[in-house]
C-alpha cells in the first residue's frame, strides 16, 4: 500500500472529521494532536475537499491558552497553503 493509497483510506473513514471534532477536545496534547493529524493530510486534495467542516475548529485554536496547540494549527494553515487549492480555501 502506498503512502496516497493510506491517506486515501484514512480520509474515506472520516478521519479528518474526526480529528476535527478532537479539536474541542478539553485535554491541549490531544487537540494539538488533532492539529497536527489535520495538517498531515491538508497536503491531499481529496482531504481538502472536506476542508470546509474543519475551519472553524481550526481557526479558533488559533488563539488556544497552549503555545505548542497554536503552533499546531499553524503548521496545519502553513500545509494548507502550499498549493493553490489551499490557499483559496484560506481566502
Amino acid at each position: 500500500m502506498t503512502h496516497q493509497e493510506t491517506s486515501d483510506n484514512m480520509i474515506d473513514y472520516d478521519l479528518l472529521e474526526i480529528a476535527s471534532n478532537l479539536l474541542k477536545d478539553p485535554n491541549w496534547e490531544v487537540r494539538e494532536q488533532a492539529a497536527l493529524l489535520i495538517g498531515a493530510l491538508a497536503i491531499f486534495y481529496r482531504a481538502r475537499e472536506r476542508f470546509e467542516s474543519v475551519f472553524g475548529n481550526l481557526k479558533q485554536l488559533l488563539e488556544d491558552k497552549v503555545l505548542r496547540v497554536r503552533e499546531a494549527v499553524t503548521y496545519a494553515f502553513e500545509r494548507l497553503s502550499i498549493n493553490a487549492h489551499g490557499q483559496e480555501l484560506i481566502v
